[in-house]
């Protein structure tokens, strides 16, 4: 240690010997025995070391790796250098202050807490097991300060899986080309990039790797290198990078694409060509990025930075060891995940039920990584869900047939094209199990588990892993005459409550008078449109391009039938008169506008009149009471649903963490007519008027709603009980029961059955595309058996789209085998009802109904489902170029 600094020699102006004695004995009285300079250096080094317990100081082991890095940063003893590196205290940090202060002159600073307290920490930082790891995480941080990432696509094998990611990352590696370690080979760094970095998912990029990380600390330029072994695929071999790439040092024949404009531009992809009939050899000059430009999360790093610059100590998040991956099949065995990693198999992927396992157990949005956390992840786990692959591959089968076919012709193009989806969920009616969730686009396999999660971050139903029967809602989620329903539900409640006689006979119906009027509905057989006072506008009928606006009297003119002639044993029986039933077939708008005038036009009148009394002080008033609200609520649109069941007490919390929203939550409808229990002066009750926002929610419009909400509704009038959809079926071997059911909004359905019979006999589902293509075959009493109801949704003003619907269900006896008989007599691949709910989005041209789109679909679905199970090969998995 050096000398501290000694008087110089007597000369001019120097104080008398005498004068030097009380600094001599001064620094006797501290130096001598504080650190015994030369009679007990060892032992004083040992006494800085020690606790000091007395003065109300941790003991270091004692301090947290969090505690301990807080400590530091507030004591200043970790110091940010203007490249955002840190520097900590040396080991012997108290030995040179006490030289710092010796030399100076000054007391030595032992005398405070202040003293004590940064003692103490540098004591844990270099001592203690807390002190290494936090050096280690501070070690990461000043090496990540400018990064180069770099994946590639090349093939890897998985027998009995899909490739969701290679088992091992490509072998790159790295060297400094510049600075003063030019040549050196540079360690892969613990980082990763965050989900919402999206540019490189938006590409659909299949079978790529992991993100391999170097350092790029100084501003030096980064050589990747890595060598692509022959035969290269046809297709070539697609490299990411973000950096900056030098195009001069790109292989032959390679294309170099930025993903981002401007000069500042550091994300881009390298095509290198394939067809090579030998190896490869990739050397790229990257130029690194700095961190906080490269969006790059820090994985093993545990340091963050603020907005404001500030440092922060993140928990660790290392999960559990011994977690024992739980085994996920489906309702008939099917295997859906496989291996340590939870990865779904070949099976899950060809079923399209990637959405709904996720891709691991890292996926905390799909079941397999749900179940990662589940409550007794340390023993083996076999789970069944309650979707059958025989249900879902006739779904996925009907579903692409359907979208093979154009929506637009050479004079009428399709312009929507590249956004439509499509999808159809089916549930047990009894029980609420969901038995297939399909979807189209088909979710792309092969995905590595970062660009799934980047792809969730396009927002909804952008995202082609999103299971969009019940998750994802936007504007072309208007489920249009299918909400019809809701609206019968409310008539019946009100005529089962007794206290409006008038609207037993609305729903009956009655013959028109002579003069046209209906004395039951106050409706006449002219009316095309309908308005409740005091509306200034009218709710017209569906528009046929050949003959106009459907007038009500249409539904009673010649030929107009109850049934199909099959169904009643070839008797033609003539309809005489209008109601619900006929309503429902015919799917008339006016009726539902003028029962949501019986139902609740007095309240709405009121409460609009009050609101246009209102003043700038004056409080807005009280919601008015409306029964069509009440059913909405009964009916179950109004809550998100909690998919997990029987099976949440093993699973947990329904929200994992990150906050992405899990496979398990059904997302609620959103609907005009419930936000008046807001308040709130910008609520479309007060920019519409109650009346209008009543009349069009009571046809399907100013209606949010998902697959998944009509397949329930259908349900529950099917089994006259409304059931709770969920995804488990089995736990270990354990049948999950079911939960409890509610009650249906209405007790007595008959006449809401009576109207959903006839639509795909005679009605909206009845054309030679839908259920009518089975005609003149054994097969047209098929229909007899099936239950349903069209929706058309009008998705803008301009009308330059639609949103198209079937909902409703099969009965047992339409896969008795005797309408869709194997040669070899074998049996139906399904035997028990069905309820389901199919939706198009995008609807163009002559394919802009549901009776056009969707109950072809579904007639389809059904006649898969009672043919052999030999019938219902499994799909193999789309291309990259199949949900461009």
């Amino acid at each position: 240690m050096p000398r501290s600094r000694t008087p110089s020699p007597a000369g001019p102006g120097r104080r008398p010997r005498s004068g030097r004695i009380a600094p001599l004995l001064w620094f006797a009285a501290w130096a001598v025995p504080a650190f015994g300079l030369s009679l007990g250096l060892e032992h004083r080094l040992d006494q800085l070391r020690k606790p000091d317990a007395e003065a109300g100081v941790l003991d270091p082991a004692a301090i947290e790796d969090h505690a301990l890095f807080a400590g530091l940063r507030d004591q200043g003893l970790i110091v940010r250098g203007k490249d955002g590196r840190l520097a900590i205290p040396e080991a012997d940090w108290g030995l040179r202050h006490l030289q710092a202060a010796l030399e100076m002159g000054a007391p030595p600073p032992f005398g405070g807490r202040e003293w004590r307290e940064r003692r103490k920490l540098v004591a844990a930082l270099h001592g203690t097991d807390n002190g290494r790891h936090v050096r280690t995480q501070i070690g990461l941080w000043n090496s990540s300060r400018a990064v180069v990432a770099i994946r590639d696509n090349r093939r890897r094998g998985h027998a009995g899986q899909v490739p969701v990611f290679p088992p091992v990352n490509t072998p790159w590696t790295a060297a400094a080309v510049s600075g003063p370690e030019s040549g050196r080979r540079l360690d892969r760094l613990a980082l990763t990039p965050p989900a919402s970095f999206d540019a490189f998912a938006r590409t659909m990029p299949v079978g790529m790797a992991n993100w391999q990380v170097f350092p790029g600390e100084d501003g030096r330029t980064v050589r990747v290198a890595t060598r692509l072994l022959a035969p290269l695929p046809a297709e070539g071999v697609e490299i990411q990078i973000l950096g900056r790439v030098r195009p001069g040092t790109l292989p032959p024949g390679a294309r170099l694409t930025p993903l981002c404009g401007g000069a500042d531009c550091a994300m881009a992809t390298v095509h290198v060509a394939g067809g090579s009939p030998g190896d490869v050899e990739v050397s790229l000059e990257v130029e690194p990025v700095p961190l906080d430009r490269s969006w790059f999360t820090r994985g093993m790093i545990q340091l963050s930075q603020d907005k404001d610059g500030g440092l922060h100590w993140m928990p660790r998040t290392r999960p559990p060891s011994g977690t024992i991956p739980a085994q996920v099949t489906t309702a008939d065995g099917v295997a859906l995940t496989a291996g340590e990693d939870g990865r779904p198999t070949a099976d899950a992927a060809a079923l399209g039920l990637l959405p709904v396992i996720g891709h691991g157990r890292s996926d905390r949005r799909g079941v397999s990584g749900l179940l990662d956390g589940r409550v007794d992840r340390f023993s083996p786990a076999t789970v069944a869900l309650t979707i059958d692959s025989r249900v879902q591959r006739a779904a996925n089968q009907a579903l692409a047939e359907a979208m093979a076919e154009p929506f637009g012709t050479a004079k009428s193009p399709d312009p929507y094209a590249g956004q439509r989806r499509a999808s159809i969920v089916a549930l047990d009616p009894q029980t609420g199990a969901i038995l297939a969730g399909a979807r189209w686009p088909r979710p792309p396999s092969g995905l590595h588990p970062w660009d799934a999660s980047a792809l969730s971050h396009l927002g909804g139903t952008l995202d082609p892993l999103a299971p969009i029967a019940w998750q994802g809602m936007d504007s072309d989620n208007a489920p249009g005459s299918t909400f019809k329903l809701v609206t019968a539900l409310a008539l019946q409640s009100a005529m089962d409550s007794g206290d409006e006689a008038a609207i037993g006979g609305f729903l009956a119906g009655c013959p028109p008078n002579a003069d046209g009027g209906f004395s039951c509905l106050g409706l006449r057989t002219g009316t095309i449109a309908y308005s409740i006072p005091p509306q200034s506008h009218a709710t017209h009928n569906f528009r046929s391009p050949q003959r106009g606006f459907t007038p009500v009297g249409d539904s009673l003119r010649a030929g107009e039938m109850e049934r199909a002639p099959v169904c009643v044993e070839g008797r033609r029986e003539q309809t005489r008169s209008f109601g619900l039933p006929q309503a429902i077939r015919d799917s008339v708008n006016v009726y539902f506008v003028r029962g949501a005038e019986l139902l609740d036009a007095d309240a709405a009148r009121r409460y609009d009149a009050a609101m246009r009394r209102l003043g700038p002080r004056t409080p807005l008033p009280a919601p008015p009471a409306s029964r069509l609200a009440d059913t909405i609520r009964a009916a179950g649109f109004e809550h998100s649903v909690d998919l997990a069941g029987a099976a949440r007490p093993f699973l947990g919390s329904l929200h994992p963490a990150g906050g992405v929203r899990p496979v398990l939550e059904a997302e609620a409808a959103q609907i005009d007519l419930l936000y008046l229990l807001d308040r709130r002066a910008d609520t479309p009750w007060r920019n519409f008027g109650a009346v209008d926002v009543l009349s069009q929610t009571a046809m399907g419009q100013r209606v949010l709603a998902n697959p998944l909400h009509m397949a329930r509704l259908a349900a529950g009038i099917a089994a006259g009980a409304l059931p709770v959809p969920h995804l488990f079926a089995e736990w270990n071997g354990q049948a999950l029961a079911p939960p409890a059911p509610s009650a249906l909004p209405a007790a007595d359905v008959s006449l809401l059955r009576r109207g959903l019979k006839m639509v795909p006999e005679v009605g909206t589902a009845a054309g030679r595309h839908a259920f009518g293509r089975w005609a003149g075959t054994p097969a047209d009493a098929a229909r007899c058996h099936v239950y349903g109801k069209t929706g058309t949704g009008e998705v803008d003003a301009a009308r330059s789209r639609t949103t198209m619907w079937f909902v409703g269900w099969a009965a047992a006896e339409f896969f008795s085998g005797d309408f869709f008989p194997a040669p070899g007599g074998e049996k139906p691949a399904w035997n028990r009802p069905v309820a389901f709910a199919c939706q198009v989005t995008h609807g163009v041209n002559d394919r802009r109904t549901g009776g056009a789109t969707c109950a072809p679909i579904i007639a389809r679905f059904l006649e898969l489902l009672a043919k052999p199970d030999a019938a219902l090969p499994l799909s193999q998995p789309v291309k990259v170029s199949d949900v461009d």
